[in-house]
C-alpha cells in the first residue's frame, strides 16, 4: 500500500524546501508514495520541478510516485502556463491526469 503524503495548502520558493524534503523522505521509506494535493491552492513552478525530480527519483529506485485523488485546478493551470500541456507525452498524462487528458 501507498503511502500519502499530503501537500500544504502553498507550495511557492519560498516554501519549496520543505515539501522537497517531505517527498524525499517518504520516498526513502516507503516503496510506493501518493502526493494529496486536494488542499493545495498556491503553486509555482518550484512544486513543479519537486513533482518532476521526485517522479525521475522513484523511477531510478524502483519505487512509485503518483498523485492521488482530485486535480487542483491551481496545478493544472499552472503546468498549462508552464506549457507542459502543449505536447504532454502519455506517461505525463497518466502521472498528472491518472490518465485522463486534462480539461
Amino acid at each position: 500500500m501507498a503511502e500519502v503524503l499530503k501537500a500544504p495548502r502553498s507550495i511557492t520558493v519560498s516554501s519549496s524546501p520543505a515539501f522537497a524534503e517531505a517527498v524525499a523522505a517518504e520516498l526513502a521509506r516507503h516503496e510506493a508514495v501518493v502526493l494529496d494535493l486536494a488542499e493545495l491552492e498556491e503553486v509555482d513552478l518550484s512544486f513543479v520541478q519537486i513533482v518532476c525530480a521526485a517522479r525521475e527519483l522513484a523511477a531510478r529506485q524502483a519505487k512509485s510516485l503518483g498523485i492521488a485523488g482530485s486535480f487542483p485546478p491551481a496545478v493544472e493551470q499552472l503546468l498549462r502556463r508552464g506549457g507542459f500541456l502543449d505536447k504532454p507525452a502519455a506517461e505525463d498524462i497518466g502521472f498528472w491526469f491518472n490518465g485522463a487528458a486534462p480539461r
